[in-house]
C-alpha cells in the first residue's frame, strides 16, 4: 500500500527485498530444497505478485502514474548513464555526512522547523561502536550482513530527486537502520568483554540512551514552541485553512457552495476531507470534477470549489449575472477576491493577513 502512494517507497521497498534476497541466498537455496520450504517460498512470491504485480502493471502501462517523480527528475531526459551515476553517487554520499545526521538535517522548515539533524550527536559513539561490531562479523553472520545492507540502501528513496539537501521523507523508509545500528554499538560490543568493563559499558550505554532522549525531547519542545511561527510551517501544514473550517462546515451543510484558495495551500482538497471528518469512501461521492496537471487538481468535490488557474472565474461570473440570489462562502488570500470589511480575517503568527473569510450574495 505504501508504494502505490509515496514514490521513494517504490525504490525502497524492492531494493530492500533484492537485497535481502541475496544476503540470504544461502538460506534460500536450503528452504527451495525442502517441500516446506519450496511452499514457504512460493507463498511469499504469491503475495509478493498480488500486492505489487498490479502497480507493477500500471507503472508500465500508465506513464503518467510516475508523473510526480518525473516533476523532480535528478537528470535531463537525455543525460548519458555516466551522468546519471554521478548525479545519484551526489544525491547517495551525503546521506552518511555529519551535515544532515547531525547539523543542520532536511532544509525544510516545514519538516524540520528547528534545523536539526534526524540524531544527536552523542550517538556517534554507538554509530561506531556498531560498525566495529558488525564488521568483523561479515562472513559469518547473516544478521551481521542483513544490517550492513540496510545501511546501505537506507537512501535509496531520495537519490533520484532533486533537492537542495537531503530529503527526510523520501529518506525516512530506511533511516530507521541507525538507532538499529546504535543498539548493536551499545549492546554487542559489550558482550566480548570482562563482567567489570561490562558494567561500565552497560552505565555509559545507559548514559547515552538517556542523553539521546533528552536531546530529542528538547528538539521536540522547540517544535511545538517555535514551528507554528515559521511561514513555511504555518502555511505547509494549513494552519490557517484549519481555522476556516467550521465555517467551510456551516457554509456546506446549509448548501451552499464554498470557493476555497489554494494558493500557498498543499492539496486543500483532500486536507479539507480530513478536516470535515468526511469517509474516505465519500470523497468523491457527488459532483466532482478534475484536471491533470503538475498534480491532481480537484477543482469541485460537493459543495467545495478550489481556485486552481481560471476556470473558476467564468463560474463566478454567471452566478453574478444570472438574475438569481445566490449564497456563496469565499475563503480567499488577501486581494485574490473582492471582499468586505465585514470579512472575517486570519492572520498569520507574525500579524500578516492570511486568510478572508466572507458570505456574500449574489
Amino acid at each position: 500500500l505504501a508504494c502505490h502512494g509515496y514514490h521513494p517507497m517504490r525504490l525502497w521497498v524492492p531494493a530492500m527485498f533484492l537485497g535481502l534476497a541475496l544476503v540470504q541466498a544461502p538460506a534460500v537455496a536450503r528452504m527451495a530444497r525442502t517441500r516446506a520450504g519450496l511452499r514457504a517460498l512460493l507463498a511469499v512470491a504469491l503475495g509478493a505478485g498480488v500486492t505489487a504485480g498490479p502497480l507493477l502493471w500500471v507503472q508500465l502501462t500508465q506513464p503518467q502514474s510516475i508523473r510526480r517523480w518525473e516533476m523532480t527528475r535528478l537528470w535531463e531526459a537525455d543525460a548519458p548513464p555516466l551522468r546519471i551515476l554521478g548525479a545519484i553517487l551526489g544525491r547517495y554520499v551525503p546521506h552518511f555526512g555529519p551535515g544532515f545526521l547531525w547539523r543542520t538535517g532536511d532544509p525544510y522548515a516545514a519538516t524540520n522547523p528547528t534545523a536539526t539533524g534526524p540524531f544527536g550527536i552523542v550517538l556517534l559513539v554507538a554509530f561506531v561502536l556498531g560498525l566495529l561490531v558488525l564488521l568483523p562479523r561479515l562472513r559469518t553472520s547473516a544478521s551481521a550482513r542483513t544490517l550492513v545492507l540496510l545501511l546501505a540502501i537506507y537512501p535509496v528513496g531520495d537519490v533520484i530527486s532533486r533537492y537542495e539537501g537531503v530529503h527526510a521523507l523520501r529518506s525516512a523508509p530506511g533511516i530507521v537502520v541507525w538507532p538499529w545500528l546504535a543498539a548493536v554499538g551499545l549492546f554487542g560490543a559489550p558482550a566480548s568483554w570482562t563482567a567489570s568493563w561490562r558494567r561500565v559499558a552497560l552505565a555509559c550505554g545507559v548514559g547515552l540512551v538517556l542523553a539521546a532522549m533528552a536531546r530529542d525531547g528538547a528538539v521536540l519542545a522547540r517544535t511545538v514552541r517555535e514551528g507554528p511561527n515559521l511561514p513555511d510551517y504555518y502555511h505547509g501544514f494549513a494552519m490557517d485553512l484549519m481555522q476556516a473550517v467550521p465555517d467551510i462546515r456551516a457554509a456546506a451543510a446549509a448548501g451552499h457552495d464554498v470557493y476555497i484558495t489554494t494558493a500557498g495551500a498543499q492539496q486543500p482538497p483532500f486536507v479539507l476531507m480530513v478536516a470535515l471528518d468526511v469517509a474516505p469512501h465519500e470523497w468523491f461521492f457527488g459532483p466532482h470534477e478534475m484536471r491533470v496537471e503538475a498534480f491532481d487538481e480537484h477543482l469541485l468535490v460537493g459543495r467545495l470549489h478550489f481556485l486552481y488557474g481560471d476556470h473558476w472565474r467564468a463560474r463566478l461570473d454567471s452566478l453574478r449575472t444570472n438574475g438569481v440570489p445566490d449564497t456563496l462562502l469565499l475563503v480567499v488570500r488577501p486581494n485574490e477576491l473582492p471582499t468586505s470589511a465585514a470579512a472575517r480575517v486570519i492572520h498569520a503568527p507574525d500579524g500578516r493577513e492570511t486568510l478572508r473569510i466572507e458570505r456574500v450574495v449574489w
